[in-house]
Parts: C-alpha cells; sequence; structure tokens
C-alpha cells in the first residue's frame, strides 16, 4: 500500500473511532455551567459580558467571563457557523444538544487529525507503527471522551491552543519544514497561545525559561534551539498583550482568578472517609495522562533531548498549574484536557524510529489499558445514565429536579428559582439563576432587580 493510501486509512479509522466513542453521549443534556456555553454558542453575547448568569422577567442578564476573552470569541463563531444550519429556535432540543457537542468535540478531534497526518511528514518514511497507535488509544480514553464533550473553554479552545503549539514544537523536533517556517508556526502558535487562559501562558514561559537554561548549561553554542523558544516567548507575551487591550476587564479577570486557584483545595473534607476514594476516583480518570508524563520523562532521561524538554515541561506544566483543581467538586476533568493532548505528541515526538522491546510491551500495555477504561467508562455510563462531563459523577436527571413544577411554584411564589442554566432553551420563558453562584451572590444579584431567590 502506497504511503498516500496508508494515511488516508489511518485518518478515516481514526475519524470513525473518534465520533463513534462519543456517539453514545452527544445528546446527554448539558448541566452546570455548559448551558452558560451553550449560550455563548447560539446567542453570541458581547464583551465584556459573555456568562448568563440569570434570567428575570424574561430578560437575560450577562456577566463577565473573568477569563481572556478569545476563547469566547471563537466559540460564538463555531456557533456562527454551525446555528446557521440548525438555528436552536428551529429544531428539536435533542437535536440542538447533539450540534452543540458535536461541535465542541471538533477541537479536539481537530489536534487529532493534524497530529495524524503530521506522522506521515516524515523525509525517512512511515512513521513507526507506536506513533500511529498511540493516538488511537489516547482519544476513547476516560478523560479525552470526557473533556471532549463538555461546554466549556478547556477542553475545546484550550485543546486547540496548546496542540497547535505542540504540533509546531513537533514540526520543529522532526524537520518537517523549513527553518523559516518553523519559526513562523512556533511564533504565531504561541501568540495564539497568549490570547488564551493566563494559566496556559505561564506554562508555557514557565516551559520556555527552563528549557533555555538546560539548552544552554549543556550546549552554550545552541543559538538555533534558543532563537526558536525567544520567538516563542516574543508570540505569547504579545497575545497576552491583545488580549489585554481589546478586553482588560476579562483580562485582569482572569488575573484575579489565578490568586484563588489554591482555595480549591479547601472542597473536600479531608476527615471524610469518602475523601480517599474520591480522590482515587480522578486519579483514575487521570490515569491516560499521568502514565503518558511518566512515559516521556523516562524517554527524555534515557536520551537527553534538549529540544524536546519544552515539548513535556509544557504539557506538565500544563498538568501542575491545575492539580488545585483535581479535589474541587464538579467540573474538574476539563482543566486537564490541553495537558493530554500536549503530553500525547510529545511522547510521540520522543520515540525513536526503532524503538525497543520494553518500549514497545509498555506503550501497547498501557494503550491496551486506555481502551479497557473507555470500556468501563462507558459501560457505568450508560448503565447508570451519569454524567460524562462533570467528572462522571451524578446521573443526568439530578440535575433537572422536576424543573418544570419548580418554574411553576416560582412563578405562584414570584421568586426565582436556582436552575441549570440550559433552562435558557428548555423552558424559554422560565425565569432562572444558576447554580454555579454562591447563595449569598446569587441573592445580590437577584436583590438588584426587586426579586428573591426562592427558598425551596
Amino acid at each position: 500500500m502506497s504511503h498516500t493510501k496508508t494515511c488516508l486509512l489511518t485518518v478515516i479509522l481514526l475519524t470513525l473511532l473518534y465520533f463513534g466513542a462519543r456517539l453514545p453521549f452527544y445528546q446527554q443534556l448539558p448541566i452546570g455551567e455548559e448551558g452558560l456555553f451553550a449560550n455563548m454558542f447560539y446567542n453570541h453575547p458581547t464583551a465584556p459580558n459573555y456568562l448568563l448568569l440569570a434570567r428575570i422577567e424574561g430578560r437575560d442578564l450577562y456577566y463577565p467571563f473573568n477569563h481572556p476573552s478569545a476563547p469566547c470569541w471563537i466559540i460564538s463563531m463555531a456557533g456562527r457557523f454551525f446555528s446557521a444550519f440548525l438555528p436552536p429556535s428551529r429544531a428539536p432540543e435533542a437535536a440542538v444538544i447533539f450540534l452543540v457537542r458535536w461541535a465542541f468535540s471538533l477541537f479536539q478531534f481537530f489536534i487529532f487529525l493534524l497530529l495524524t497526518i503530521s506522522l506521515f511528514l516524515r523525509k525517512d518514511g512511515s512513521p513507526p507503527r507506536l506513533a500511529t497507535v498511540l493516538p488511537f488509544a489516547v482519544i476513547i480514553s476516560p478523560l479525552a471522551v470526557s473533556s471532549s464533550l463538555v461546554l466549556h473553554v478547556d477542553g475545546s479552545v484550550g485543546v486547540l491552543m496548546a496542540g497547535l503549539v505542540s504540533l509546531a514544537w513537533l514540526a520543529k523536533q522532526k524537520g518537517f519544514f523549513s527553518t523559516r517556517m518553523n519559526g513562523l508556526l512556533i511564533s504565531s502558535s504561541s501568540f495564539f497561545l497568549g490570547l488564551g487562559k493566563q494559566e496556559w501562558s505561564l506554562a508555557f514561559g514557565a516551559a520556555a525559561i527552563v528549557t533555555l537554561m538546560y539548552t544552554a548549561a549543556r550546549r552554550p553554542a545552541g543559538a538555533k534551539s534558543h532563537a526558536y523558544l525567544i520567538y516563542g516567548l516574543a508570540g505569547c507575551l504579545a497575545g497576552n498583550l491583545l488580549g489585554y487591550a481589546i478586553d482588560p476587564v476579562n483580562y485582569l479577570g482572569g488575573i484575579s482568578i489565578l490568586f484563588l486557584r489554591s482555595n480549591e483545595f479547601r472542597a473536600l473534607s479531608w476527615s471524610d472517609p469518602q475523601t480517599v476514594f474520591f480522590i482515587l476516583f480522578r486519579l483514575w480518570m487521570l490515569f491516560t495522562l499521568l502514565s503518558l508524563i511518566v512515559v516521556a520523562l523516562a524517554l527524555l532521561l534515557k536520551n537527553q533531548a534538549g529540544a524536546a524538554w519544552f515539548s513535556f515541561l509544557f504539557a506538565f506544566f500544563l498538568f501542575l498549574g491545575f492539580l488545585p483543581g483535581l479535589f474541587a467538586q464538579g467540573f474538574a476533568f476539563r482543566y486537564y484536557a490541553p495537558a493530554l493532548v500536549s503530553i500525547t505528541i510529545a511522547v510521540i515526538g520522543l520515540l525513536p524510529a526503532a524503538p525497543g522491546r520494553w518500549l514497545k510491551t509498555t506503550l501497547l500495555l498501557l494503550c491496551a489499558l486506555f481502551i479497557a477504561n473507555y470500556g468501563l467508562f462507558a459501560y457505568v455510563a450508560a448503565r447508570h445514565q451519569l454524567s460524562v462531563t462533570d467528572g462522571f459523577g451524578l446521573p443526568v436527571k439530578a440535575y433537572f429536579p422536576e424543573a418544570a413544577q419548580i418554574a411553576a411554584h416560582a412563578k405562584e411564589n414570584n421568586c426565582v428559582p436556582v436552575l441549570p442554566s440550559w433552562m435558557r432553551y428548555r423552558m424559554p420563558a422560565a425565569d432562572f439563576v444558576v447554580p454555579s453562584l454562591s447563595r449569598e451572590d446569587a441573592e445580590k444579584l437577584v436583590a438588584q432587580h426587586g426579586k428573591s431567590v426562592c427558598s425551596f
């Protein structure tokens, strides 16, 4: 079979597996904060107020996102394109949900598609089989499936931004393009990353600085490698400056969120015997990411590849920066989606042309475990009708407890009920305030409009 036909067949199989693994979950009701991003996708709010936090007397109330706003633009632009084919006002609820989840899952698919195609750009022929097998196993791991389906920025735009940076470095490592083109790809992808969450830029900056120090110590004359890192840092800084200039309210709000991150450690009661089970369950969901971090580190320590340190460190710092989220209730796993795609690309970049027996055995065993994890994940979720996007916890119906009765009761008592933001589409005439607000903040918001939050 020719090189081109092999590439085409690989892409087709990847596509079928990716969407087939997610097909059972595309129509899951949006829960928690997901309705906020579905609204961003369909209704295109403008800066700085992107988040729909309440609907009172038929009026939607929007507030700042408190993160750089570029991910909101991208989600809104995607929504303008896709909803033109299926406007939410003219389609059944199931079709609307399917479209928005499918559209969000395209971000991760696009990165894995580019990764697969890039493997066949090698000048020395076809890629090692392990390099093509690994993406197939990763895309159906529980973390990949959950984070690609959740309606939020991390598993969608975050994966796109981090993935493009990692792919640019893979191209540089493997010599796919000319020196000038490599520099352009690295600087432009870094600029794009700089428009996203500050946590992603901090991970990039830390990885670049540590790599600069490492390569300078080992190879003081490595000016070319240093130049690529400096191009990347300059691009990332330029992206941050533009993000601040365009929307300072949300950019500064994102900085304030950084200082609150440590509070998430307090989300658990450490005296509760369920805490250990909770943490073990979360670590199981992160098994793919954690195991690939270990593999990448082992390969790096063996080969001492200076230029490859950046790819590993970038993924590792993306994981480390969101580690407090592991202890938070709710939508924690989306945080680790950018790290997952980045570490997958880093491992592939580190694979030798002829992997040894132990490396082959280890990676094939891990791939088998990733696939087995998906089987368990999908079976339990389907059997118990569990949400797969909130951290694989509560049944979906638990997020919509007698919503119609609650809305009717609220109307009778002239109060605003606490209901999921998807109510904006499920019951367009009903008032609500989103459950992601604290009770105190919800009371303050509703009181501004002469109402009170329902007590039932």
